[in-house]
């Protein structure tokens, strides 16, 4: 007979008390009640970011544990959730959430207005028994197209909703279909609502599809990110679990819901006003957001279940709150080259033929493409989530207290922190800056090897305190002295390589496209580095480590949300959803596991340059 627990959830001002099965860990138990925590690794045990203060009846502290946390935090009650398993009734905290930094701006977009769907009032005369069409037909006629397609599920609405007397109706209407159909009671603003599904964040655009103008927005942290950081650790719970899959879909889809609902609220708007939804984001999270399967684009050789362009209707991916909105979502190029990207490539026009261009969006995977002559060559880089906050010690995204940038100015270290909270840890912005102080200034050799402070520039003479051993391992503290030792936030070896990894990676496919193009980096008019974290790094930073190709500095530009802007665009205009599909059909797409010599180009990328 299975014996339950009770799990008493404190978080904030918030509480929450449920029963969980014995014998299975916190991680688990947090996510079968709808609970999530913040797990990088998706569970596994090797990120330690999944914290929780505990007690009452635990398995005992795991070897991971005890490798992963201070003996501070031990005696402090401090679990991993992921390694702490139930035995009996037990208390947990977890601390506050913090605010999250999300980009949601974008460049500036100028497009003719032919939106997704549009509502068009129409007025139907009464039938007689000498003039009987039948619905459908007085539908089709008062809209004057002969050939809407009509679903079944809003014939039965129709059944319902229309009668023989003259009736004033107000019909939502896409290119080919009849999408539904209210009573009209006045005349309001069409509304649409385009979306940004990132791996970490949401962002959703309130847009109004007479002017085109944006007049709200909404964003927010993935819910997903409580199954992993990253896609592939969400693909293996998919993998791992019998109702992964439904269970990933259904938090997309309901986060979606409840991100629409809030604006719409916020802005008064009757539900009805939203005719029309575009989605942009990487191929996983669209497969996510269909409730498709996309284990096999993470096996070789990676493929998708699709990569079209869409048309649907908000039932047809579970969409409860507005069920006859037609969805629009952008295509995909390949597995690891999504909608995102072509967004992105729309906005950043890399099919104009007279400019050499590189769009550039750095997260756990980094994707790219690059533009000759109207001909555009694209991959993906595995740069794993050093920059978004996960495989660092002290590794956090971009929220309250991340350090997010570093100076060294008359020989003293400088931090900055979002918010200028209290140090909490450190987001991709900072690492990159501190890093690179580093770099230049002889800390770390050019392989990526911590040196001894006799070696240091003079100007991080200075500095040499901070070199330091903690808990029998050497490494550079970034906060300043009087910090307690459970809080003093530091960057270890093993932070570096796998800063080394990153960076080598996103600059090994540059050097790829680039050769493979036949361009040299003095030939590229501009690099557009898009996405949260490519619109927070200093260039000088990214440059001093080797992210990017020295070459390149003087071209970069800061195009910020580019999916979003891109969804919205492609929302508002058929000339962009038309772009998107020649966008597809055009770009060619280099997988760089078969190429011959990127592995060569990879390592060669490894080292600094001093």
């Amino acid at each position: 007979m299975e014996r339950y627990c009770s799990v008493t959830l404190d978080y904030g001002s918030k509480s929450l008390v449920f029963k969980s099965e014995a014998g299975i860990n916190l991680h688990k138990a947090l996510l079968l009640n709808h609970s999530g925590i913040s797990s990088p690794c998706g569970g596994k045990g090797t990120c330690g970011k999944c914290k929780v203060v505990v007690s009452g009846e635990l398995s005992p502290p795991t070897e991971i544990e005890k490798s992963k946390l201070t003996r501070q935090e031990l005696d402090a009650g401090v679990r991993l959730a992921c390694q702490a398993v139930l035995t009996g009734d037990v208390k947990i905290r977890i601390k506050d959430e913090k605010s999250a930094f999300i980009q949601i701006d974008g460049l500036p977009y100028k497009v003719g207005i032919s939106p997704v769907s549009q509502r068009i009032q129409i007025h139907l005369p009464g039938t007689s028994l000498t003039n009987c069409p039948d619905d459908v037909k007085r539908l089709r006629d008062g809209l004057q197209r002969d050939h809407l397609k009509i679903s079944r599920s809003l014939m039965a609405k129709i059944s319902n909703l229309l009668n023989e007397r003259e009736q004033d109706i107000l019909a939502t209407v896409t290119e080919d279909e009849l999408a539904d159909i209210n009573i009209f009671a006045e005349q309001t603003p069409d509304y649409g609502f385009a979306v940004d599904i990132g791996t970490t964040t949401i962002v959703g655009y309130l847009v109004n599809l007479i002017t085109g103008e944006i007049e709200d927005t909404v964003s927010e942290l993935n819910e997903q990110a409580a199954f992993g950081a990253d896609v592939l650790s969400r693909i293996s719970y998919g993998k791992e679990n019998a109702e992964g899959n439904r269970v990933l879909h259904d938090k997309i889809v309901s986060q979606l819901g409840h991100m629409l609902k809030k604006t719409v609220e916020r802005k008064g708007l009757a539900k009805d006003a939203i005719c029309g939804i575009s989605v942009a984001g990487n191929t996983i999270m669209m497969h996510f957001l269909m409730g498709l399967n996309p284990f096999r684009i993470s096996v070789a050789p990676f493929t998708p279940v699709f990569t079209s362009s869409y048309f649907c209707r908000g039932e047809e991916i579970g969409l409860a709150y507005h069920p006859r909105c037609p969805v629009y979502i952008l295509p995909s190029i390949a597995g690891y080259v999504g909608a995102d990207i072509v967004a992105g490539m729309l906005v950043c026009s890399l099919l104009d033929p007279t400019r050499t261009q590189l769009l550039v969006d750095i997260g756990t995977n980094g994707e790219m493409a690059l533009s000759r002559e109207g001909a555009v060559l694209c991959c993906s880089v595995a740069a794993g989530p050093a920059f978004e906050g996960a495989g660092i010690r002290w590794g956090v995204g971009g929220i309250d207290g991340a350090i997010d940038s570093v100076d060294l100015k008359d020989g003293t270290l400088k931090i900055h922190t979002l918010s200028d909270k209290k140090p909490i840890g450190i987001c991709g912005s900072g690492l990159l800056d501190a890093v690179s102080i580093m770099v230049q200034n002889g800390i770390i050799d050019e392989g990526g090897r911590f040196a001894e402070p006799c070696e240091w520039s003079p100007e991080a003479a200075g500095l040499w305190d901070r070199m330091q051993e903690i808990n029998g391992e050497k490494v550079f503290v970034l906060t300043g002295p009087g910090c307690l030792p459970e809080e003093t936030i530091f960057l270890c070896q093993q932070d570096i390589r796998e800063v080394q990894l990153a960076k080598a990676a996103v600059h090994a496919g540059i050097t790829t496209l680039l050769n493979n193009q036949g361009t040299t980096p003095e030939q590229v008019d501009a690099v557009w580095l898009a996405g949260g974290f490519g619109n927070k790094l200093r260039k000088e930073s990214a440059v001093n480590i080797g992210l990017l190709p020295k070459e390149l500095a003087p071209k970069i530009r800061f195009a910020g949300n580019t999916s979003g802007v891109g969804a919205v665009m492609a929302l508002l205009s058929k000339d962009c959803r038309d772009k998107c599909d020649i966008i597809k059909t055009k770009a060619r797409y280099l997988e760089l596991s078969a190429l011959a010599g990127f592995n060569d180009t990879f390592i060669e990328s490894i080292g600094f340059e001093a």
